[in-house]
Parts: structure tokens; sequence; C-alpha cells
């Protein structure tokens, strides 16, 4: 017999413990909080930003600190910008990706999952590696060395 059947109060205890649990991981809310992956709205399909309401600056897609903060919300980049915030790199998010397609070339460490970029102190010295464009790495799942990319230097 589980300790909790043997008093009524432990298993109503245990019940509501369960209750809160279960609404709590269904949220929508607490569910874009938990998926870092990118969001689009329904009507537009258009790619929704990390708004950090703390500091009052949004992220876009792809970046260090999208959907990562502990304060925010999800909005496009339109509504962002309508209700007063600011890029966190002072750019828009299509300067960013266009910046980010960009053909410049780094060294990705394959030991690691980092790549470098060309004129930093790792750049084609790790023992494992190869040269792909800044995009492509991004596209295969490696990160910028320091959380920094070549295009936002």
């Amino acid at each position: 017999m589980m300790p909790f059947e043997r008093f009524p109060a432990c298993r109503l205890r245990f019940l509501f413990v369960a209750l809160v649990l279960a609404a709590w991981t269904s949220s929508p809310a607490t569910a874009s909080i938990r998926d870092h992956s990118v969001h689009f709205s329904r009507q537009d399909s258009v790619p929704k930003v990390w708004v950090n309401t703390g500091s009052g600056v949004y992220h876009c897609p792809g970046t260090r600190y999208y959907g990562a903060t502990k304060v925010g919300i999800y909005l496009t980049e339109a509504q962002a910008r309508k209700r007063g915030y600011r890029p966190a790199t002072n750019r828009t998010c299509a300067v960013q990706a266009a910046a980010a397609e960009s053909n410049e070339r780094v060294w990705v460490n394959t030991n690691t999952g980092v790549y470098h970029c060309s004129g930093t102190r790792y750049y084609g010295k790790t023992k494992a590696g190869k040269y792909l464009s800044e995009a492509e790495a991004r596209r295969a799942g490696y990160h910028p060395a320091y959380g920094r990319g070549c295009s936002t230097r």
C-alpha cells in the first residue's frame, strides 16, 4: 500500500499536485518558454522574435538569447517594434539574416561543435575541423565561439 493511500489528506494533496503539474506542463505560456524553435504566427507565417520583456529588447531566430531569457514573449518583429521594443543588436532580423547568409568561411572544430571566424586565434588551427560558410555551420548545428557570430562582430 502506498503512503498516500492510507491518509485521505495525503491523497488529496497528491492529486492536487498532479493536477497542477499537468496543467502547468500543458500550458501554452510555458510551452513557449521551453520551446526554442522558430515560432510562426498562424495567420501569415511570419517568423516571430523573442521579446525580453525585462530588458525591452528582442532577439531574432537563431541568435544566442532567442527564447532563452527568463521573461519574455514571442511576437512578430513588426508587433515588437510597434510596442516600443528594440532589436538587441540594433539591426533588424532581415539585416541579420542577410549577414548570416554571407559566404564568409569559418573554421569548424568538429570535436567541440564550435566554429571560429577568420582572423581569430583558432581559425584553421584545431586538430579536427573543416571549413564551411557561416550559414552552413549554423544549419549543421555548430555554434560560434564565445557566442558571437562572424556577422555580429
